[in-house]
């Protein structure tokens, strides 16, 4: 794909192999500057680094153009930022807003015991981008979460309650509208359902209610790890003991050679530490049973 000129650089530049893969790097989400200035062609991009990366069309403080001089990956966001080539940008928080996971760990340690496993359950199946959402009937904890500084959310859509009906629940609907159903019977759910978000101001039936949560881009980059840290929290992995019988440890927990299990020297273990539920902090022995009201918090390795 050619590339317009912009700053310095001839377009053949451009073109080179090299410079291609930074294009294509320069789309990436964590790539979102902190800010940029239209009027100086210059922005601010957070690295890995201390100090954040001053861009402008012809230059850059990362390593990679002080080595090369030619366009950098942050060299080529600002020019796709401002407009001056055509790059299909992906958007997040920008590396200077994103939550540490010890901000994370905070606002889900302010949940309740049962929230937190509520989010632990939803976490198993989740990719981490930055559209990731669960869907939840109306409870108390969805008040919980409603409150919680990691997510936004929104009513469910009609459209997306109904697509969860079976045909038999969609006639159901049809028939609680206050005007004859012009649909043959034998319609397709797509149709009912279309026919059902016609006429829902002329419907009796009561909806359930559900909310969509969605992870904020803030959170994304280190809800991997606050899931890490609810499955040592709470989850038991099962295995065989020598004689073939099952036993219980907590959830990413290593066997020492004192018998006894512990989990890493990390950060996420300093932070159970801190919270007061490190199962682990003095050594963890298997367990042959575990209590009624965990047994749904059970893996198998």
């Amino acid at each position: 794909m050619a590339v317009s000129t912009f700053g310095p650089w001839d377009a053949s530049i451009h073109l080179q192999p090299d410079q291609i893969k930074r294009r294509e790097r320069a789309q990436r989400a964590d790539l979102t500057p902190d800010s940029v200035d239209p009027v100086a062609q210059s922005c601010v991009i957070r690295g890995s680094g201390a100090a954040p990366y001053q861009v402008t069309l012809s230059s850059c403080t990362c390593s990679d153009f002080v080595k090369r001089k030619l366009p950098c990956k942050h060299i080529y966001r600002l020019a796709a930022e401002l407009k001056l080539i055509d790059l299909p940008l992906k958007r997040g928080a920008s590396k200077a807003d994103r939550l540490s996971i010890e901000e994370a760990v905070s606002a889900i340690e302010a949940l309740s015991i049962p929230a937190q496993k509520y989010i632990q359950r939803f976490f198993g199946s989740l990719s981490y981008s930055s559209d990731v959402a669960f869907t939840c009937e109306v409870t108390p904890i969805t008040e919980e979460l409603k409150a919680c500084p990691l997510f936004t959310y929104k009513d469910t859509p009609l459209s997306s309650i109904l697509a969860t009906f079976t045909k038999a629940q969609l006639l159901d609907v049809c028939a609680q509208i206050s005007v004859p159903l012009t649909l043959k019977k034998n319609a397709t759910k797509a149709a009912l359902s279309g026919w059902i978000l016609d006429h829902a101001d002329l419907c009796s039936y009561e909806f359930p209610r559900r909310i969509d949560f969605s992870f904020l881009p803030q959170f994304v980059g280190c809800a991997r790890s606050t899931y890490s840290y609810l499955l040592r929290k709470f989850r038991y992995d099962s295995l065989f003991d020598p004689e073939g019988e099952f036993i219980y440890i907590p959830h990413g927990s290593v066997l020492r050679e004192d018998g006894l299990y512990y989990f890493p020297d990390d950060k996420i273990t300093a932070l159970l530490t801190y919270y007061g539920c490190n199962r682990c902090l003095n050594g963890f022995k298997a367990q042959y049973d575990i209590p009624p009201d965990e047994e749904n918090d059970v893996s198998e390795w």
